[in-house]
Protein backbone atom coordinates (compact mmCIF):
# COMPACT_ATOMS: atom_id res chain seq x y z
CA UNK A 1 0.00 0.00 0.00
CA UNK A 2 2.79 2.44 0.89
CA UNK A 3 4.74 1.56 -2.24
CA UNK A 4 1.63 2.21 -4.33
CA UNK A 5 1.20 5.62 -2.73
CA UNK A 6 4.80 6.49 -3.48
CA UNK A 7 4.43 5.35 -7.10
CA UNK A 8 1.14 7.16 -7.67
CA UNK A 9 2.52 10.47 -6.47
CA UNK A 10 0.71 13.31 -4.81
CA UNK A 11 -1.98 15.58 -6.18
CA UNK A 12 -3.19 18.86 -4.77
CA UNK A 13 -6.04 21.16 -5.66
CA UNK A 14 -6.22 24.88 -5.15
CA UNK A 15 -4.63 27.99 -6.57
CA UNK A 16 -1.43 27.96 -8.59
CA UNK A 17 -0.24 31.41 -7.56
CA UNK A 18 -0.35 33.69 -4.52
CA UNK A 19 1.13 36.94 -5.85
CA UNK A 20 -0.04 39.09 -2.96
CA UNK A 21 0.72 36.57 -0.22
CA UNK A 22 -2.94 36.32 0.81
CA UNK A 23 -2.95 32.52 0.98
CA UNK A 24 0.30 32.41 2.94
CA UNK A 25 -0.95 35.06 5.36
CA UNK A 26 -3.83 32.72 6.23
CA UNK A 27 -1.78 29.54 6.45
CA UNK A 28 -2.84 28.27 3.01
CA UNK A 29 -0.52 26.81 0.39
CA UNK A 30 -0.35 27.05 -3.38
CA UNK A 31 -0.73 23.75 -5.22
CA UNK A 32 3.01 23.53 -5.91
CA UNK A 33 3.94 24.05 -2.26
CA UNK A 34 1.22 21.66 -1.07
CA UNK A 35 2.38 18.98 -3.52
CA UNK A 36 6.04 19.41 -2.54
CA UNK A 37 5.19 19.28 1.18
CA UNK A 38 3.05 16.15 0.79
CA UNK A 39 5.71 14.40 -1.32
CA UNK A 40 8.38 15.24 1.26
CA UNK A 41 6.20 13.98 4.13
CA UNK A 42 5.44 10.77 2.24
CA UNK A 43 9.13 10.18 1.52
CA UNK A 44 10.64 11.29 4.84
CA UNK A 45 7.97 10.22 7.33
CA UNK A 46 5.47 7.72 5.95
CA UNK A 47 7.76 5.52 3.85
CA UNK A 48 10.59 5.67 6.41
CA UNK A 49 8.21 4.66 9.20
CA UNK A 50 6.62 1.92 7.11
CA UNK A 51 10.04 0.49 6.27
CA UNK A 52 11.06 0.54 9.95
CA UNK A 53 7.83 -1.14 11.03
CA UNK A 54 7.47 -3.64 8.21
CA UNK A 55 11.09 -4.27 7.31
Amino acid sequence: MFAEAAQAGVTAGGLEEDPQGVLEAHGRLTTAVARHTAERALREVVLTSAQALLG
